[in-house]
């Protein structure tokens, strides 16, 4: 019985949190804290009784009890059918766990054949060669982006200015990080481009480019202002550090 107890709070979590977000009636709260196990599973049937909804919430749970879960469903999907989707979806999931060897062997696997040239898969792979500090590598990818529109304003290109920064190719590093920088758009690239003109002893330029972007904030209404929320506060953050 014991053991049912971490699932049984699991699902309590999972169903108060979706009846919050949800707006649901009072009794519900009542219901799931007083009886939990009998209030969950009157609330999972009343509100996710059809088939696709039930596997959702069964692929949630296990989620929550098995932190690798994912991981491991994506791994057999990939011996199952090794498809290029199948491989980018694994190779996403490492990198955002933090296994960015794994990603990496997993996105080089993807680019052969017609996919060689794939511009997502190269993307990721620069991002990922660039958090580890194998900046050579993060540059030759960068490299051979021309023309490619996904990545003229991408994150990624941002990895490709840091990278080029770290090898001395200041002046090539300085002309990508100010092709991302566009008025309102495109926050998280234009704070990276103040903090590299701060370390190249431009911070006139970045106190500049840092008050542009407050003035923006101030000319935003009230639900953009919480859709870059936290932009918003680390831009001011860094601008109250200077």
């Amino acid at each position: 019985m014991f053991r049912l107890f971490p699932i049984i709070l699991i699902l309590e979590v999972f169903c108060l949190y979706h009846a919050y977000k949800n707006r649901a009636d009072q009794k519900w709260f009542w219901f799931i804290i007083i009886f939990p196990l009998l209030g969950c599973l009157f609330y999972l049937y009343h509100h996710f009784y059809s088939k696709d909804n039930v596997n959702i919430v069964a692929e949630g749970v296990k989620g929550a009890v098995n932190k690798n879960y994912e991981v491991e469903k994506l791994e057999k999907e990939v011996q199952f059918s090794s498809t290029l989707q199948n491989k980018i979806n694994l190779a996403d999931k490492y990198a955002a766990d933090g296994r960015t060897v794994e990603a990496i062997e997993v996105y080089q696997s993807c680019l052969v054949g017609f996919n060689s040239k794939d511009t997502g898969v190269r993307m990721s792979l620069l991002e990922c060669y660039a958090s580890i500090g194998n900046y050579e590598k993060a540059c030759d990818i960068g490299d051979t982006f021309t023309s490619e529109k996904a990545f003229s304003k991408s994150w990624s290109r941002i990895g490709y200015a840091w990278s080029l920064y770290h090898v001395g190719r200041i002046e090539d590093a300085e002309a990508n990080f100010r092709a991302t920088d566009s008025r309102y758009s495109n926050y998280p690239h234009r704070l990276e481009f103040a903090k590299f003109s701060v370390l190249i002893q431009k911070k006139e330029e970045a106190i500049k480019l840092l008050d542009e972007m407050i003035e923006e904030f101030n000319n935003l209404n009230s639900t953009e202002r919480r859709q870059i929320s936290a932009d918003r506060k680390a831009i001011i953050n860094y601008r109250e550090s200077l």
